[in-house]
Protein backbone atom coordinates (compact mmCIF):
# COMPACT_ATOMS: atom_id res chain seq x y z
CA UNK A 1 0.00 0.00 0.00
CA UNK A 2 1.34 3.43 -0.96
CA UNK A 3 2.12 5.63 2.04
CA UNK A 4 -0.35 8.47 2.50
CA UNK A 5 1.04 11.98 2.64
CA UNK A 6 -1.06 13.18 5.55
CA UNK A 7 0.39 16.67 5.39
CA UNK A 8 -0.87 17.01 1.82
CA UNK A 9 -4.30 15.68 2.79
CA UNK A 10 -4.43 18.10 5.73
CA UNK A 11 -3.66 20.95 3.35
CA UNK A 12 -6.74 20.08 1.27
CA UNK A 13 -8.83 20.56 4.42
CA UNK A 14 -7.12 23.86 5.19
CA UNK A 15 -7.64 25.04 1.62
CA UNK A 16 -11.33 24.12 1.72
CA UNK A 17 -11.64 26.00 5.01
CA UNK A 18 -10.44 29.13 3.23
CA UNK A 19 -13.07 28.62 0.52
CA UNK A 20 -15.75 28.24 3.23
CA UNK A 21 -14.98 31.57 4.90
CA UNK A 22 -18.66 32.56 4.71
CA UNK A 23 -19.56 29.64 6.99
CA UNK A 24 -17.75 29.87 10.37
CA UNK A 25 -19.03 26.46 11.49
CA UNK A 26 -17.66 24.81 8.35
CA UNK A 27 -14.35 26.60 8.79
CA UNK A 28 -14.06 25.34 12.38
CA UNK A 29 -14.82 21.76 11.37
CA UNK A 30 -12.40 21.76 8.44
CA UNK A 31 -9.61 23.42 10.43
CA UNK A 32 -10.16 20.91 13.21
CA UNK A 33 -9.86 18.08 10.69
CA UNK A 34 -6.63 19.54 9.28
CA UNK A 35 -5.10 19.78 12.75
CA UNK A 36 -6.25 16.27 13.68
CA UNK A 37 -4.51 14.77 10.65
CA UNK A 38 -1.13 15.91 12.00
CA UNK A 39 -1.01 12.74 14.13
CA UNK A 40 -2.87 9.49 14.86
CA UNK A 41 -6.60 10.20 14.89
CA UNK A 42 -9.90 8.49 14.10
CA UNK A 43 -10.18 10.72 11.03
CA UNK A 44 -7.09 9.05 9.59
CA UNK A 45 -8.72 5.66 10.12
CA UNK A 46 -11.81 6.86 8.27
CA UNK A 47 -9.86 8.34 5.35
CA UNK A 48 -7.65 5.28 4.88
CA UNK A 49 -10.71 3.55 3.40
CA UNK A 50 -11.21 6.30 0.82
CA UNK A 51 -10.11 5.30 -2.67
CA UNK A 52 -9.00 8.79 -3.66
CA UNK A 53 -7.53 11.45 -1.37
CA UNK A 54 -6.50 13.86 -4.10
CA UNK A 55 -7.84 17.40 -4.24
CA UNK A 56 -10.08 16.51 -7.17
CA UNK A 57 -12.00 14.04 -5.00
CA UNK A 58 -13.20 16.88 -2.73
CA UNK A 59 -12.66 14.72 0.39
CA UNK A 60 -13.05 17.67 2.81
CA UNK A 61 -16.52 18.38 1.41
CA UNK A 62 -17.40 14.70 1.74
CA UNK A 63 -16.39 14.70 5.42
CA UNK A 64 -18.21 17.98 6.04
CA UNK A 65 -21.34 16.58 4.42
CA UNK A 66 -21.17 13.31 6.35
CA UNK A 67 -20.87 15.08 9.70
CA UNK A 68 -23.69 17.47 8.78
CA UNK A 69 -25.85 14.52 7.74
CA UNK A 70 -25.48 12.90 11.16
CA UNK A 71 -26.67 16.14 12.77
CA UNK A 72 -29.56 16.62 10.31
CA UNK A 73 -30.73 13.06 11.06
CA UNK A 74 -30.88 13.82 14.78
CA UNK A 75 -28.13 11.39 15.76
CA UNK A 76 -25.81 14.08 17.15
CA UNK A 77 -27.91 16.39 19.37
CA UNK A 78 -24.90 18.22 20.84
CA UNK A 79 -23.61 19.10 17.38
CA UNK A 80 -27.12 19.96 16.13
CA UNK A 81 -27.46 22.55 18.91
CA UNK A 82 -24.52 24.41 17.32
CA UNK A 83 -25.73 24.32 13.70
CA UNK A 84 -28.39 26.77 12.41
CA UNK A 85 -29.44 24.27 9.72
CA UNK A 86 -30.58 21.95 12.54
CA UNK A 87 -32.31 24.71 14.48
CA UNK A 88 -29.29 25.39 16.68
CA UNK A 89 -27.33 28.53 17.46
CA UNK A 90 -23.96 28.82 15.71
CA UNK A 91 -20.95 28.60 18.01
CA UNK A 92 -17.77 28.05 16.01
CA UNK A 93 -15.64 27.81 19.15
CA UNK A 94 -17.48 24.67 20.30
CA UNK A 95 -18.34 22.97 17.04
CA UNK A 96 -15.05 21.05 16.56
CA UNK A 97 -15.30 19.27 19.92
CA UNK A 98 -18.82 18.14 19.05
CA UNK A 99 -17.66 17.10 15.58
CA UNK A 100 -14.81 15.04 17.01
CA UNK A 101 -17.33 13.12 19.13
CA UNK A 102 -19.34 12.39 15.96
CA UNK A 103 -16.23 11.11 14.16
CA UNK A 104 -15.69 8.66 17.02
CA UNK A 105 -19.29 7.47 17.39
CA UNK A 106 -20.28 7.42 13.70
CA UNK A 107 -17.03 6.11 12.20
CA UNK A 108 -18.58 3.44 9.99
CA UNK A 109 -21.37 5.68 8.72
CA UNK A 110 -18.98 8.50 7.85
CA UNK A 111 -16.58 6.15 6.07
CA UNK A 112 -19.44 4.79 3.96
CA UNK A 113 -20.70 8.32 3.20
CA UNK A 114 -17.34 9.22 1.67
CA UNK A 115 -17.77 6.61 -1.06
CA UNK A 116 -20.02 8.95 -3.07
CA UNK A 117 -19.05 12.34 -4.43
CA UNK A 118 -20.72 15.49 -3.06
CA UNK A 119 -24.02 16.41 -4.67
CA UNK A 120 -24.79 19.99 -3.72
CA UNK A 121 -26.66 21.17 -6.84
CA UNK A 122 -26.41 24.83 -5.82
CA UNK A 123 -29.52 26.48 -7.23
CA UNK A 124 -28.05 29.97 -6.70
CA UNK A 125 -25.91 29.39 -9.78
CA UNK A 126 -29.03 29.94 -11.88
CA UNK A 127 -28.67 33.66 -11.12
CA UNK A 128 -25.40 33.63 -13.08
CA UNK A 129 -26.52 31.16 -15.77
CA UNK A 130 -29.56 33.37 -16.42
CA UNK A 131 -27.54 35.89 -18.43
CA UNK A 132 -26.21 33.16 -20.70
CA UNK A 133 -29.64 31.72 -21.40
CA UNK A 134 -31.08 35.17 -22.10
CA UNK A 135 -28.21 35.94 -24.48
CA UNK A 136 -28.84 32.70 -26.38
CA UNK A 137 -32.58 33.37 -26.60
CA UNK A 138 -31.96 36.92 -27.83
CA UNK A 139 -29.42 36.00 -30.48
CA UNK A 140 -31.15 32.89 -31.85
CA UNK A 141 -34.78 34.01 -31.39
CA UNK A 142 -35.65 30.34 -30.95
CA UNK A 143 -37.08 28.12 -28.20
CA UNK A 144 -34.45 26.51 -25.96
CA UNK A 145 -33.69 22.81 -25.67
CA UNK A 146 -31.71 22.40 -22.43
CA UNK A 147 -29.17 19.61 -21.96
CA UNK A 148 -27.34 19.76 -18.62
CA UNK A 149 -24.34 17.53 -17.93
CA UNK A 150 -23.31 16.80 -14.36
CA UNK A 151 -26.84 17.82 -13.45
CA UNK A 152 -27.08 16.19 -10.00
CA UNK A 153 -30.79 16.67 -9.20
CA UNK A 154 -31.37 18.95 -12.20
CA UNK A 155 -32.41 21.96 -10.11
CA UNK A 156 -30.73 24.44 -12.47
CA UNK A 157 -32.79 23.05 -15.35
CA UNK A 158 -35.69 25.05 -13.87
CA UNK A 159 -33.84 28.39 -14.01
CA UNK A 160 -36.66 30.07 -15.94
CA UNK A 161 -39.09 29.40 -13.08
CA UNK A 162 -36.99 31.28 -10.53
CA UNK A 163 -36.97 34.95 -9.56
CA UNK A 164 -33.57 36.69 -9.63
CA UNK A 165 -33.40 39.81 -7.48
CA UNK A 166 -30.49 42.24 -7.86
CA UNK A 167 -29.87 45.87 -6.83
CA UNK A 168 -30.47 47.02 -10.43
CA UNK A 169 -33.12 44.64 -11.79
CA UNK A 170 -35.55 41.85 -11.01
CA UNK A 171 -36.14 39.00 -13.44
CA UNK A 172 -38.85 36.38 -13.07
CA UNK A 173 -42.41 36.25 -11.84
CA UNK A 174 -43.59 37.29 -8.38
CA UNK A 175 -45.32 33.89 -8.11
CA UNK A 176 -42.00 32.05 -8.14
CA UNK A 177 -41.36 30.12 -4.96
CA UNK A 178 -37.60 30.40 -5.46
CA UNK A 179 -35.99 33.82 -5.01
CA UNK A 180 -32.31 34.18 -5.85
CA UNK A 181 -30.73 37.36 -4.44
CA UNK A 182 -27.65 38.35 -6.42
CA UNK A 183 -25.32 41.34 -6.34
CA UNK A 184 -24.90 42.14 -10.04
CA UNK A 185 -22.48 44.68 -11.47
CA UNK A 186 -21.54 45.60 -15.02
CA UNK A 187 -23.77 45.59 -18.10
CA UNK A 188 -27.00 43.70 -17.42
CA UNK A 189 -27.94 40.76 -19.68
CA UNK A 190 -30.77 41.20 -22.23
CA UNK A 191 -33.64 41.11 -19.73
CA UNK A 192 -36.41 41.44 -22.32
CA UNK A 193 -35.49 38.26 -24.16
CA UNK A 194 -38.43 36.01 -24.91
CA UNK A 195 -37.84 32.67 -23.19
CA UNK A 196 -39.54 29.44 -24.23
CA UNK A 197 -38.01 26.22 -22.87
CA UNK A 198 -39.31 23.24 -24.83
CA UNK A 199 -37.09 20.53 -23.34
CA UNK A 200 -35.18 20.24 -20.08
CA UNK A 201 -33.16 17.08 -19.48
CA UNK A 202 -29.85 16.26 -17.84
CA UNK A 203 -27.48 13.47 -16.95
CA UNK A 204 -25.29 12.55 -14.01
CA UNK A 205 -23.24 9.51 -13.02
CA UNK A 206 -25.11 9.39 -9.71
CA UNK A 207 -28.22 11.57 -10.05
CA UNK A 208 -30.27 12.64 -7.07
CA UNK A 209 -33.76 11.11 -7.09
CA UNK A 210 -36.03 13.92 -5.91
CA UNK A 211 -38.72 11.41 -5.02
CA UNK A 212 -36.35 9.82 -2.50
CA UNK A 213 -36.23 11.24 1.03
CA UNK A 214 -32.77 9.71 1.43
CA UNK A 215 -31.44 11.41 -1.70
CA UNK A 216 -32.94 14.77 -0.78
CA UNK A 217 -31.40 14.62 2.69
CA UNK A 218 -28.03 13.70 1.22
CA UNK A 219 -28.17 16.74 -1.04
CA UNK A 220 -29.11 18.95 1.93
CA UNK A 221 -26.13 17.64 3.91
CA UNK A 222 -23.71 19.36 1.52
CA UNK A 223 -25.19 22.80 2.18
CA UNK A 224 -22.99 24.60 4.72
CA UNK A 225 -24.70 24.45 8.09
CA UNK A 226 -24.64 28.21 8.74
CA UNK A 227 -26.39 29.05 5.48
CA UNK A 228 -30.05 28.40 6.17
CA UNK A 229 -31.08 30.64 3.27
CA UNK A 230 -29.32 28.31 0.81
CA UNK A 231 -31.03 25.32 2.40
CA UNK A 232 -34.44 26.97 2.13
CA UNK A 233 -33.81 27.87 -1.55
CA UNK A 234 -32.80 24.31 -2.32
CA UNK A 235 -35.94 22.90 -0.72
CA UNK A 236 -38.11 25.34 -2.67
CA UNK A 237 -36.28 24.47 -5.90
CA UNK A 238 -36.82 20.76 -5.24
CA UNK A 239 -40.57 21.41 -5.04
CA UNK A 240 -40.43 23.30 -8.35
CA UNK A 241 -38.47 20.54 -10.09
CA UNK A 242 -40.88 17.89 -8.84
CA UNK A 243 -43.85 19.86 -10.18
CA UNK A 244 -42.15 20.22 -13.58
CA UNK A 245 -41.16 16.56 -13.71
CA UNK A 246 -37.50 17.40 -14.41
CA UNK A 247 -35.67 14.29 -15.65
CA UNK A 248 -32.00 13.48 -14.95
CA UNK A 249 -30.68 10.31 -16.57
CA UNK A 250 -28.10 8.09 -14.88
CA UNK A 251 -25.45 8.16 -17.59
CA UNK A 252 -21.90 9.04 -18.52
CA UNK A 253 -21.95 12.56 -19.95
CA UNK A 254 -19.98 11.77 -23.10
CA UNK A 255 -22.21 8.85 -24.13
CA UNK A 256 -25.43 10.64 -23.17
CA UNK A 257 -24.44 13.81 -24.96
CA UNK A 258 -23.45 11.94 -28.09
CA UNK A 259 -26.92 10.37 -28.23
CA UNK A 260 -28.70 13.65 -27.58
CA UNK A 261 -26.68 15.62 -30.12
CA UNK A 262 -27.29 12.96 -32.77
CA UNK A 263 -31.01 13.84 -32.71
CA UNK A 264 -31.81 16.77 -35.04
CA UNK A 265 -33.65 19.63 -33.36
CA UNK A 266 -34.73 22.05 -36.10
CA UNK A 267 -36.54 25.12 -34.87
CA UNK A 268 -34.81 25.13 -31.47
CA UNK A 269 -31.51 26.20 -29.96
CA UNK A 270 -29.83 23.23 -28.28
CA UNK A 271 -28.06 24.46 -25.13
CA UNK A 272 -25.45 22.23 -23.49
CA UNK A 273 -24.66 23.68 -20.08
CA UNK A 274 -22.87 22.82 -16.85
CA UNK A 275 -21.70 24.53 -13.67
CA UNK A 276 -18.78 23.73 -11.35
CA UNK A 277 -18.30 20.16 -12.53
CA UNK A 278 -15.69 20.28 -15.29
CA UNK A 279 -12.75 20.15 -12.86
CA UNK A 280 -13.94 16.76 -11.58
CA UNK A 281 -13.91 15.09 -15.01
CA UNK A 282 -11.14 12.73 -16.01
CA UNK A 283 -9.02 14.34 -18.75
CA UNK A 284 -10.08 11.78 -21.35
CA UNK A 285 -13.75 12.35 -20.55
CA UNK A 286 -13.39 16.12 -20.72
CA UNK A 287 -11.65 15.82 -24.11
CA UNK A 288 -14.37 13.52 -25.48
CA UNK A 289 -17.14 15.88 -24.37
CA UNK A 290 -15.32 18.87 -25.84
CA UNK A 291 -14.96 17.09 -29.18
CA UNK A 292 -18.61 15.98 -29.22
CA UNK A 293 -19.87 19.50 -28.61
CA UNK A 294 -17.57 21.05 -31.20
CA UNK A 295 -18.52 18.41 -33.77
CA UNK A 296 -22.18 19.20 -33.18
CA UNK A 297 -21.34 22.88 -33.48
CA UNK A 298 -19.80 22.32 -36.90
CA UNK A 299 -23.10 20.77 -38.02
CA UNK A 300 -25.19 23.63 -36.58
CA UNK A 301 -27.39 25.84 -38.74
CA UNK A 302 -29.24 29.08 -38.04
CA UNK A 303 -32.43 27.01 -37.70
CA UNK A 304 -30.77 24.50 -35.34
CA UNK A 305 -27.98 26.33 -33.49
CA UNK A 306 -25.80 24.79 -30.79
CA UNK A 307 -24.84 26.70 -27.64
CA UNK A 308 -22.29 25.70 -25.00
CA UNK A 309 -22.78 27.58 -21.74
CA UNK A 310 -20.27 26.88 -18.97
CA UNK A 311 -19.93 28.30 -15.47
CA UNK A 312 -16.53 26.97 -14.43
CA UNK A 313 -13.23 28.09 -12.93
CA UNK A 314 -10.70 28.86 -15.68
CA UNK A 315 -8.40 25.91 -16.28
CA UNK A 316 -8.53 23.06 -13.76
CA UNK A 317 -7.64 25.22 -10.75
CA UNK A 318 -10.27 26.39 -8.25
CA UNK A 319 -10.23 30.05 -9.28
CA UNK A 320 -13.32 32.27 -9.43
CA UNK A 321 -15.79 30.86 -11.97
CA UNK A 322 -16.19 32.38 -15.41
CA UNK A 323 -19.44 32.26 -17.36
CA UNK A 324 -18.52 31.52 -20.96
CA UNK A 325 -20.70 31.05 -24.04
CA UNK A 326 -19.84 29.49 -27.39
CA UNK A 327 -22.60 29.67 -30.00
CA UNK A 328 -22.66 27.96 -33.38
CA UNK A 329 -22.84 28.73 -36.27
CA UNK A 330 -19.80 30.85 -35.65
CA UNK A 331 -18.16 29.13 -32.70
CA UNK A 332 -16.63 32.17 -31.04
CA UNK A 333 -16.11 31.73 -27.29
CA UNK A 334 -17.19 34.75 -25.21
CA UNK A 335 -16.61 35.43 -21.53
CA UNK A 336 -19.94 36.86 -20.38
CA UNK A 337 -19.21 37.29 -16.68
CA UNK A 338 -17.35 36.22 -13.58
CA UNK A 339 -19.38 34.90 -10.68
CA UNK A 340 -19.35 33.65 -7.12
CA UNK A 341 -19.37 29.84 -6.77
CA UNK A 342 -22.89 29.94 -5.27
CA UNK A 343 -24.19 32.78 -7.46
CA UNK A 344 -24.11 35.37 -4.64
CA UNK A 345 -22.64 37.92 -7.07
CA UNK A 346 -22.08 38.27 -10.80
CA UNK A 347 -19.85 40.76 -12.58
CA UNK A 348 -21.05 41.08 -16.15
CA UNK A 349 -18.59 41.94 -18.90
CA UNK A 350 -19.02 45.44 -20.30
Amino acid sequence: MTAIDWMAVAETFSQQARFCAASPSSVAILQGCAAALAGPHVLRDILIEAHDLTRAAAVPLRVLGAVHRVALDGRAPELAQLLPSCGGIANASRVWAATEDVLKTETRFIASYLARAPQTNEVGRSAALLGGFLTIATETKLPLRLLEIGASAGLNLSWDRYRVTTPSFVWGTPESGVDLPCDCTGAAPPLNAGVNVIERTGCDLAPIDLASTEDRRRMESYIWADQVDRLDRMRAAVATARRLGVLVDRADARDWLARKLAIPAPGAATVIFHSIMWQYLLPDTATAIDRAIRAAGERATSDAPIAWLAMEPPGRDPGMPELALTLWPGGERRALAHAHFHGAWVKWAN
